[in-house]
């Protein structure tokens, strides 16, 4: 086992632990965590200096100093559960900013960080803090993940766009591309890159090709078809032969696993709204039965943390509506459950009926059980109705008051409900009234 993979090693059992751990345990996992981050810098040659204090009277902690193609950068390394507070982020700026010009940083977080905290970055400050969050870290210490490349390409991100945060899984990507020569295409693709029309004759382009060639056809077919939208480098029916092709080809995959699969579910997923390859999701979705459980629970937490963002954009939920149809079956329970509740909202909300989200949520809570929508409704209920109870509950005819309105509010409900609304709103007020009593 080389050094890189006894690292990975180490990192993956300290990611094992308990979530919820005691205060000790907190701060003993933040400082193995702390080591494993400087060995991996030191590994990959760019560590200058461990942790240590600053001797200008000020005595500030800095958990490790590296050299990044002759850029001086101070580290901050966390790994706190509950959710970071801006103060940290603003005193580590604090810290950048007052050293010599030209030093930056780097704040390295094992756990995602919130938007509201990555805002804060923009607060009206010169850009001089770099982000890596989450699902980053996971790449960061994988065995052949080129670290010096990925810092050197997160600057580069920081100084030509003014971008702070760039994801490994977008490093990747990118990086991938631009090694692809011209001549590496695949026959088949290049002449679906043409601008003649051949979706006629395309599966006789694809009869006789066995399983071997077919999955490298279709891996080839997404990072083309990545790679030429992403430099508007296709026209429409160059467009149009490539997604037939694809879906000729995908008709010859084997009923199993394959690299392809996550391929195409991780890069979908880096961001729904903009992906090409929502053009292949039509012929593609069904592969998603062979993802592993941990990747369905990152497809199925980037979609719902998509939802969450768009919410109110009715263009963009449209968009993401079409998307959701095709996986829905394979979406995690939590995120189905969350999605639920957001189509429930929908339900209410004055979106037209023949909206693609309309329709979305029309459809999939048809297709659920009163055993499973009933309680969310029941849920969204006692929220909608506590916010009132606190405020009011000292008027003289909030029981009278309360319930009338709620059912006239949220009649539509009531298909999803195992008993009449009246009842689960006066259920909801005798719950409320018994916790604030």
């Amino acid at each position: 086992m080389d050094a890189r993979e006894e690292l990975n090693q180490r990192f993956l059992e300290l990611d094992s632990f308990p979530k919820k751990v005691s205060r000790e345990d907190a701060q003993n996992r933040g400082r193995k965590f702390e080591e494993l981050v400087q060995d991996l810098f030191s590994i990959s040659k760019i560590l200058r200096k461990g942790s240590y204090h600053t001797s200008d009277d000020k005595s500030e902690q800095i958990d490790g100093a590296l050299n990044i193609d002759g850029i001086r950068a101070l580290l901050e390394v966390k790994w706190v559960s509950s959710g970071l507070a801006a103060s940290a982020l603003y005193s580590f700026i604090g810290k950048v900013e007052g050293k010599f010009v030209g030093t930056v940083g780097i704040f390295l977080s094992r756990v995602e960080l919130s938007d509201n905290f990555l805002k804060s970055l923009r607060s009206g400050r010169r850009q001089c803090v770099i982000v890596i969050h989450g699902e980053d870290v996971d790449d960061l210490f994988r065995p052949k993940f080129p670290v010096g490349a990925y810092l050197t390409g997160i600057l580069d991100h920081l100084s030509y766009d003014n971008q702070f945060h760039l994801s490994a899984k977008e490093f990747l990507r990118k990086n991938k591309r631009s090694r692809k020569k011209k001549n590496d295409i695949d026959p088949l693709i290049k002449r679906a890159l043409e601008s003649k029309d051949y979706t006629n004759i395309i599966y006789e382009w694809v009869e006789d090709i066995g399983t071997k060639d077919a999955i490298k056809l279709s891996a080839d077919c997404i990072e083309t078809y990545l790679k030429k939208t992403d430099i508007g480098a296709i026209g429409d029916t160059e467009k149009t032969n490539v997604v037939c092709l694809f879906r000729e080809v995908t008709k010859r995959l084997p009923e199993k696993r394959i690299a392809t699969d996550w391929l195409f579910f991780d890069e979908l997923s880096t961001n729904f709204k903009r992906s090409p390859l929502v053009d292949f999701l039509e012929s593609f979705s069904s592969r998603a039965q062979y993802l592993t459980d941990e990747n369905i629970k990152k497809f199925s937490k980037r979609l719902s943390k998509q939802w969450n963002k768009i919410e109110g954009n009715y263009d963009s939920e449209n968009r993401i509506a079409f998307i959701t149809e095709l996986v829905w079956g394979s979406l995690d329970r939590s995120t189905k459950r969350s999605l639920t509740k957001l189509f429930l909202s929908f339900i209410d909300s004055g979106r037209r009926s023949n909206f693609p989200q309309m329709q979305l949520a029309n459809t999939i809570l048809s297709g659920s059980k009163k055993r499973v929508t009933h309680p969310i409704v029941r849920e969204m209920l006692k929220e909608n109705i506590s916010y009132w109870f606190d405020d009011d509950r000292k008027q003289r005819r909030w029981k009278e008051k309360v319930p009338e309105w709620y059912c006239r509010q949220y009649h539509k409900w009531q298909p999803y409900l195992r008993v009449p609304i009246e009842d689960v709103v006066d259920e909801v007020i005798e719950e409320l009234t018994k916790e604030n009593a």
